[in-house]
């Protein structure tokens, strides 16, 4: 199994750090996003979806990322497990190699879990998780970019200098797929018995019939569990806009509303 799952987590991480914990990056609007005077931008859409010139009008259909339920349990899914007596590893690493896919989890960073939704199409992803118990996403297709808050149900236009940041690492990410098998073995985990791969980057692969259930790596010396609830090909557009009835604001209000 490839190490996907982790490099496509890594780049989560990144956006929450960059957008959270500072990256002497400032949220300067665009010129087009230019907040009018009840806050919201003037190509905004209303909560009923009616538009007002907005570019990339938002999915008129409800099955987005950012509209599913996220499991924050601790441990592997036993479902996870259960699923895997019907797939192979094959299947599922045919659809990662496709670039198209939904990818549906859980990251264990001291005790705190963050659920993590991911749709890829191609050069277009749709990310999904949570920080301080606030949902966050963010979209990037084509040359758009937005940052979503599924709780307020708004989104914004990512500045441009920030979009290169973040493509940048995304690059980044997606060349540390650099691993040495060093051991391998079976071990029981959550009361389940799991086949591991140890790597010589100290990550570990735990499968079940070969499927991916958990993977733990190790992020500047921290601990870090990924647990994979599900894979899957269905991917459709309605992954990649943010929903219908989300309003389009200014990115200073944005995060002004966010971080309170």
């Amino acid at each position: 199994m490839k190490k996907a799952q982790l490099i496509l987590v890594s780049s989560i991480l990144i956006i929450i750090a960059v957008i959270f914990c500072g990256c002497n990056i400032s949220f300067v609007p665009d010129e087009s996003d230019v907040a009018s005077t009840d806050g919201l931008l003037t190509t905004t859409q209303s909560q009923s979806g009616t538009t007002g010139g907005a570019i990339n009008p938002p999915s008129a259909t409800g099955d987005s990322i950012f509209e599913i339920e996220t499991n924050k349990s601790s441990g592997i899914n036993k479902g996870r497990v259960t699923g895997a007596e019907n797939k192979t590893a094959q299947d599922e690493e045919n659809i990662l190699n496709s670039d198209k896919y939904i990818v549906k989890g859980r990251i264990d960073a001291d005790g705190v879990i963050t659920p993590y939704n991911i749709a890829r199409d191609g050069k277009n992803m749709a990310l999904f998780t949570e920080i301080n118990n606030s949902q966050l996403g963010l979209i990037s297709k084509d040359s758009a970019m937005y940052i979503i808050n599924p709780t307020k149900k708004k989104y914004s236009n990512v500045p441009a200098a920030l979009q290169e940041y973040l493509k940048t690492e995304f690059e980044k990410s997606s060349k540390k797929e650099n691993r040495t098998l060093v051991s391998e073995g079976d071990e029981t985990v959550d009361g389940t018995k799991l086949q591991y791969k140890k790597y010589s980057d100290n990550s570990v692969d735990y499968t079940y019939k070969g499927v991916l259930v958990k993977q733990v790596s190790y992020e500047n010396g921290k601990k870090v569990t990924l647990y994979v609830d599900s894979v899957t090909d269905k991917v459709s557009n309605s992954n990649f806009t943010p929903p219908l009835n989300y309003r389009l604001v200014a990115i200073t209000d944005f995060m002004s509303e966010f971080n309170k």
